[in-house]
């Protein structure tokens, strides 16, 4: 259940930090490799650029933290179209890797289970 939790997180490998998105939108923004059509950033507007060089105890014990990210278009996105992000190498190796063993997503059950 633990690593179940951290795929919906984002984080970075040279950050102890994840972020774990909880608005509506996020839960339908696919895996897209190279067919991405946006980018996740930093909020410049609504983050704490303070905050981006704290270890993670100082980030949580912070009154008020601000750390937002944006979902941003990379590219002209056709009404209709999914929208879709990178979520890296190292998902993708992980996916590909859970799908040699066996693990496989049952779409009508919306949960994982071994072949």
């Amino acid at each position: 259940n633990h690593q179940l939790f951290l795929n919906y997180c984002f984080g970075h490998s040279d950050s102890s930090i994840v972020l774990f998105p909880y608005s509506a939108v996020v839960n339908f923004i696919n895996h897209g490799g190279e067919k991405s059509n946006a980018e996740i950033r930093w909020s410049r507007r609504f983050s704490n650029e303070s905050l981006f060089e704290q270890d993670s105890h100082t980030v949580l014990n912070f009154k008020n933290t601000a750390l937002m990210f944006e979902i941003v278009a990379s590219r002209h996105i056709a009404f209709g179209e999914e929208v879709l992000i990178d979520y890296g190498e190292e998902y993708q190796d992980a996916l590909d890797e859970h799908i040699k063993n066996g693990l496989h997503l049952r779409k009508r059950d919306n949960f994982a289970r071994k072949k």
